[in-house]
């Protein structure tokens, strides 16, 4: 196609539509699928497996897990897809590429809900010998590492995006990382119980509740307590003393003034007047009449 063709078939400002899928959709769609398949396949073969779960229920449980499973990976792709955008666009841009991938998203999770009844069917189909259904659910059981592999891969790339232009990640990292050892400590020393009940806790479920505590809960104050001082340090007194980059510096110009006004003092007190600058020259000529001489012969 030659350029005028070009320049006729799409006139200075129409807008040509997007086939591809920038990273913010991509982790959208792949997260929420990611989050069905595990909740509605591989979680419900873990209750088949451990004889929590009867096998006339799996189906029903299987769909029920899948859609809470598939709202929280919606929500998870959601929050790192804005921050985890590419660099140079902006969130406005980024949330017009996630509802651009809206139309991708239904069709995946349609499969994503096939696929993960499969995925629960494996148990079932591998205790009564059926040679089909174990076969259809191996595939499944592959589609679905293929998924949660591409979906942490694009979830890890956003990652790196949003830690990167977090600009308090230093002091965040150190307090989340601290409120996490803080909280497998406590837990590790007695498990907890589930709020209003008597419930404990087994181990991977409280390992999940550490793990959310520390991300779904504590992340997110810690993160809007350090912008909110950020917002706010330019007003405390500190700040009146000038761009401080810690409190290394600070302390540095602290020493700075402090030997300032020691010479100021030692100034002050050395005074210039004729009698003190005879009295200097008298101690000049004693220190050189006083040394000693050597005569060579």
């Amino acid at each position: 196609m030659t350029t005028n063709e070009t320049l006729q078939a799409n006139p200075a400002g129409a807008t040509v539509p997007q086939r591809e899928v920038e990273l913010p959709a991509a982790v959208l769609i792949a997260w929420s699928v990611a989050g069905g398949l595990l909740l509605g396949g591989v979680a419900v073969v873990g209750l088949l497996a451990t004889d929590r779960l009867s096998a006339h229920a799996f189906l029903m449980m299987s769909v029920l897990l899948y859609a809470i499973g598939a709202a929280l990976g919606l929500l998870h792709g959601l929050v790192l897809g804005i921050f985890g955008r590419p660099d140079g666009t902006t969130p406005r841009v980024a949330a017009g590429q996630m509802a651009h991938g809206l139309i991708y998203l239904v069709p995946a999770l349609l499969l994503g809900w096939l696929t993960a009844g499969w995925v629960a069917a494996l148990p079932i189909a591998l205790h009564s010998h059926k040679v089909f259904a174990t076969a259809v659910s191996v595939v499944a059981w592959l589609l679905t590492f293929g998924v949660l592999a591409f979906a942490a891969s694009a979830g890890l790339d956003a990652a790196k995006l949003a830690y990167r232009r977090w600009p308090d990640r230093v002091p965040g990292t150190l307090l989340v990382g601290a409120t996490f050892v803080a909280l497998a400590v406590t837990v590790a020393i007695r498990r907890p119980t589930i709020w209003f009940t008597d419930v404990r806790l087994t181990g991977i479920g409280a390992a999940a509740f550490v793990i959310a505590a520390t991300f779904w809960f504590y992340g997110p104050i810690i993160t809007t307590g350090l912008a909110l001082l950020r917002k706010v340090r330019p007003l405390l007194p500190v700040a009146r003393l000038g761009p401080a980059r810690g409190w290394r510096d600070l302390l540095g110009r602290a020493g700075l003034a402090g030997a300032a006004d020691g010479g100021r003092l030692v100034s002050s007190q050395t005074s210039t007047t004729p009698a003190m600058m005879n009295l200097v020259a008298r101690r000049k000529k004693w220190r050189i009449s006083s040394q000693p001489r050597i005569t060579i012969w």
